[in-house]
């Protein structure tokens, strides 16, 4: 190896300790005194700032983790060079160890900023949904909104909505730390323009009973009751759609939609043949119901 092609790493500035925990907005601890029909909202909110704020923490130590092997590398690589010894296997190889695990801290660093960078637009978009409400609640009667502003844009296509989901009604939605999955509509709160929704399957650990989830109305998907009013989805369209024989939805891709599916045996005639994430490139039948277009944010998360 030759010593003058050597690069040192570029060791990032040290940051002081975080406490994340006393950034928590006063909404947030506002919002858990309000009334009963709020809690559960309010609860998924503060959930989801303690999940922020771990991942915080969590992205502190390892940086400086990182720092400190970026700060140890560097210190071989220049007693090397002080000394102008002859490199040899062994210290290439304890080179490409020290190579490898700041690599290593880099990787972790990025898998929690990406978790930091979704769990911070979900709880955007539910303070967004929730100030909308409050905001829709403290104007008086009669008062107009400015034209013009996102959130009017907003309340003009929920007032004009003539299709607003009914009690029963499927649909889609993620909770936090959770894959996407099959849920039953419960209610609308009008006020904050949010659905109080219900899993379709029993809770695992508490058979006989079921989830409830509160979500803002742009964060949940309906299920089309039907189709034929829907275009397809062509080959190569990425989708949401629900696992065979399960109540969870996952990242697809299809292959060939309902109307150019070749086959004619029942249970296979008709159907979405989709091609899931990380499922060993095997091509599976989705009814067309079940077969969702990829949400936006999804989409925004994985770029």
């Amino acid at each position: 190896m030759n010593n003058s092609r050597k690069r040192t790493i570029p060791s990032s500035t040290s940051s002081q300790s975080l406490d994340p925990a006393l950034l928590l907005p006063p909404s947030l601890t506002s919002a858990t005194t309000s009334s009963l029909s709020d809690a559960a909202a309010a609860n998924e909110e503060t959930t989801l700032w303690s999940q922020i704020c771990a991942d915080l923490n969590a992205l502190d130590t390892a940086r400086r983790t990182a720092e400190s092997k970026v700060s140890k590398c560097n210190g071989f690589n220049q007693k090397l060079e002080e000394r102008g010894e002859r490199v040899n296997n062994k210290v290439v190889l304890k080179l490409m160890e020290k190579y490898d695990g700041c690599v290593r801290e880099a990787s972790e660093e990025e898998k929690i900023l990406e978790q930091l960078r979704e769990r911070l637009q979900l709880l955007i978009a539910l303070r967004t949904a929730t100030e909308t409400g409050l905001d829709t609640k403290r104007k008086k009667r009669g008062e107009k909104p400015k034209l013009g502003s996102p959130m009017v844009k907003r309340a003009k296509s929920d007032d004009a909505e003539s299709t607003l989901l009914q009690k029963g009604d499927q649909v889609a939605v993620k909770p936090i730390s959770s894959d996407w999955l099959l849920a039953i509509v419960l209610r609308y709160i009008d006020e904050k323009k949010k659905y109080e929704v219900e899993d379709a399957e029993d809770d695992e650990e508490r058979p006989g009973t079921r989830k409830k989830y509160i979500f803002p109305a742009k964060m949940v998907i309906p299920i089309p009751k039907d189709v034929n009013r829907r275009p397809e989805f062509e080959a190569g369209h990425e989708v949401l759609a629900q696992y065979p024989a399960s109540s969870c939805f996952y990242k697809a891709t299809v292959v060939l939609p309902p109307s150019k599916n070749p086959h004619t045996a029942p249970g296979i005639a008709g159907m979405y043949i989709i091609k899931f994430e990380d499922d060993g490139d095997i091509e599976r039948t989705v009814e067309p119901r079940m077969v969702l277009d990829m949400p936006r944010m999804t989409k925004l998360t994985k770029s």
